[in-house]
């Protein structure tokens, strides 16, 4: 039996790869990025925010219909905000709100694209105006993405107060015609990971396409029984046909107040998140019984300078 005395060494576990970490001793990012869980839109976004928007360090907060959810005073949306400004510090939160496309290049839920698109506009503005209430010096950056010339190619246009759109970026679209993805990957919101965990899933996992449903803490949300966490679990298995779930926890996570709360203890750390993977593993199983979950840990080891990925059973 394991016990917290024994070295990281110890635990079970497959190592899957090694990478440095550049972020020792930074807790602070730039931003945190609100955006869709699917698939579709999830690597334009992230490069949106980069190249286009000039900013590196930011949280990936992503769960469907973040804007709805604000308005609706949703828990788990504050407590996200409250956390990235918070343990983060972030000086700017960047809403995406994406159009609602399927098979025929429509909506199933607005008659026309003009309809559709003054409801998002609308929704974003609202957004902007209750996130500034709340955290009247953040700096709010919309963005409204769409697709153009029958789903030819993404366009994606930063909102301004007065509602008027200014075209940011644009790149070819490209999952015409595909409407399922059968891998979703919940993770932290963590800035520090984030480009590793991706390229991770990409290159260690052999997994080119993914979904991200990203909140704090990774299965913490949904042990609390978040609705909204649980939201894009349903979309992932129900709309978007996933077949997998990369479930992924990293030491040091602030959602649960980082490896200070076990006195530095990395073991009894990482015994926790593997307890909490376990749970909420479970409860996928019983909800969706011939879902593959599998369960990856992000360690801090060589003195903080590199993260070491652990798969496990």
């Amino acid at each position: 039996m394991l016990t917290v005395s024994q070295p990281l060494q110890k635990l079970s576990g497959k190592v899957m790869s090694i990478v440095p970490f550049g972020f020792k001793g930074i807790t602070e990012c730039d931003a945190i990025v609100a955006m869709p869980p699917t698939f579709k839109f999830t690597k334009e976004i992230l490069n949106c925010v980069e190249d286009c928007l000039g900013i590196k360090a930011f949280d990936a907060f992503a769960i469907p219909s973040f804007s709805k959810k604000l308005l609706s005073e949703s828990h788990t949306v504050f407590q996200t905000l409250n956390i990235a400004d918070k343990k983060h510090k972030i000086k700017k939160i960047i809403l995406f709100q994406t159009s609602d496309s399927h098979e025929e290049g429509n909506s199933f839920s607005y008659s026309n694209q003009v309809m559709e698109d003054g409801y998002h506009i609308a929704g974003l503005l609202k957004s902007r105006d209750l996130i500034l209430h709340q955290y009247p010096r953040m700096e709010v950056t919309l963005v409204y993405v769409t697709l153009k010339e029958g789903q030819q190619h993404m366009v994606m246009s930063e909102v301004h107060p007065n509602g008027e759109r200014e075209t940011i970026f644009r790149a070819e679209y490209r999952f015409r015609g595909v409407y399922n993805c059968d891998t979703a990957l919940i993770r932290c919101i963590e800035f520090r990971t984030r480009k590793q965990d991706r390229s991770f899933v990409r290159n260690s996992l052999k997994i080119p396409t993914f979904g991200l449903i990203g909140l704090p803490g990774a299965s913490k949300r949904f042990l609390e029984d978040s609705q909204s966490a649980w939201e894009a679990i349903n979309l992932a298995c129900n709309t978007d046909g996933c077949k997998k779930i990369i479930l992924m926890h990293h030491a040091d996570c602030g959602a649960y107040g980082g490896v200070a709360c076990f006195d530095g203890d990395a073991v009894s750390e990482e015994i926790m998140h593997r307890g909490e993977m376990y749970k909420l593993r479970d409860m996928i199983h019983k909800k969706y019984p011939n879902i593959e979950v599998v369960l990856v840990y992000v360690r801090l080891i060589h003195n903080q300078t590199k993260l070491q990925y652990v798969l496990f059973d």
